[in-house]
């Protein structure tokens, strides 16, 4: 018998229940599913990534405030680009601010989509993205202009060319700096 995703995020999570509230070990839990303990242990760290970080995010619970904090809330595009770019310890409001996104389509696989999955990922965890939603930063966007189109012929474009992520920042310091708390 084959479950559905609701039915394997539902296991995992009577997992991840069973192994923090009940103390149950990896091998009590596996023997009651069926498993072997380092399959629990994949499914319960997989759960914990993902999934319960979504629900967290969801219930408005998970702060999100570097760019490496959405690792497993958004597409794999989107945390392809986050790695190329290097952005993992990049603020999000700082982001947000500085960063045309129709930079960051220049960027393989990334697209219009994309960048609407990563706007509602925002907008989820509270940032007010509602500046980049408006039309008139679309209006310029020329598809043939994508890098990232097909495959083989795509080309990363150079990472110094978005002058926000490598502008000088206030102090004098190369890169956008972090804000001051």
């Amino acid at each position: 018998m084959t479950m559905d995703k609701a039915q394997l995020i539902e296991r995992a999570r009577e997992m991840h229940r069973l192994k923090n509230e009940e103390q149950l070990s990896l091998q009590k839990i596996g023997d009651k599913y069926g498993l072997s303990r380092e399959r629990v242990r994949q499914i319960i760290v997989k759960y914990e990534r993902v999934f319960l970080r979504r629900e967290q995010l969801d219930k408005g619970e998970l702060r999100v405030v570097v760019m490496g904090d959405l690792y497993g809330l958004v597409p794999s595009r989107v945390w392809q680009f986050i790695r190329m770019a290097s952005l993992q310890s990049y603020p999000v409001q700082s982001f947000i601010e500085r960063v045309d996104l129709r930079d960051v389509m220049n960027y393989p696989n990334v697209g219009v989509q994309t960048i609407k999955a990563l706007l509602t990922i925002f907008e989820k965890a509270g940032y007010d993205v509602s500046h980049l939603w408006t039309a008139r930063n679309w209006q310029n966007y020329d598809p043939s202009e994508h890098f990232g189109k097909g495959s083989g012929g795509g080309r990363i474009p150079d990472l110094y060319r978005i002058p926000s992520l490598h502008a000088e920042s206030r102090e004098g310091s190369q890169g956008a700096g972090l804000p001051t708390l």
